[in-house]
C-alpha cells in the first residue's frame, strides 16, 4: 500500500489571460494550486517549501515571457519607425522635386510670355508693313 503524504496541483484559470499584455486592458494569468498537507507537520513543511519554488520558477518563466513579448513588440516598432523615417524622406524628396518643377514651370511662364511681346511687336511690324505696301499699291496705280 502507498501512503501519499503531499500533492500538488497547478491549473491556470485561464492560460489565454497569459497572452493579453499588449492588449489595452491586459488581464493577469491566475494560478490555483491545491496541497494535501498530509498526515504530519513535516510533510506540510515540505508542501509549502515545494509551493514557494515553484511559485518562483513559474514566475521567472512568465516574467522572461512577458519581457521576450514586449522586446519583440520593441523591435517591431523599431521597424514601424524606421518605415516612417524613410516615408518622411520620400515626402521630403517629393516636395524637392514639386518646388523644382513649380520653377520650371515659372521660368517657362516668362519665356512664354516675353515670347508674345516678341510675336506682338512683330505682329505691329507686319501690320504697318502692309499699311505702308496697301499705300504704295494705291498710289502706284
Amino acid at each position: 500500500m502507498v501512503t501519499i503524504i503531499w500533492s500538488l496541483r497547478f491549473q491556470a484559470i485561464s492560460p489565454k489571460n497569459a497572452t493579453t499584455l499588449l492588449d489595452k486592458n491586459p488581464k493577469k494569468m491566475v494560478l490555483n494550486y491545491t496541497t494535501n498537507p498530509g498526515t504530519n507537520y513535516v510533510a506540510s513543511k515540505m508542501d509549502d517549501s515545494a509551493i514557494a519554488k515553484i511559485k518562483a520558477e513559474v514566475s521567472a518563466s512568465v516574467t522572461k515571457t512577458y519581457a521576450e513579448t514586449i522586446f519583440s513588440s520593441i523591435g517591431t516598432m523599431s521597424d514601424g519607425f524606421a518605415e516612417a523615417s524613410d516615408g518622411t524622406q520620400q515626402l521630403s524628396d517629393g516636395m524637392t522635386q514639386l518646388e523644382d518643377g513649380n520653377k520650371t514651370i515659372s521660368d517657362n511662364l516668362k519665356v512664354l510670355a516675353s515670347s508674345s511681346l516678341t510675336f506682338k511687336d512683330g505682329t505691329n511690324t507686319l501690320t504697318q508693313g502692309l499699311k505702308e505696301l496697301h499705300r504704295w499699291c494705291r498710289y502706284s496705280k
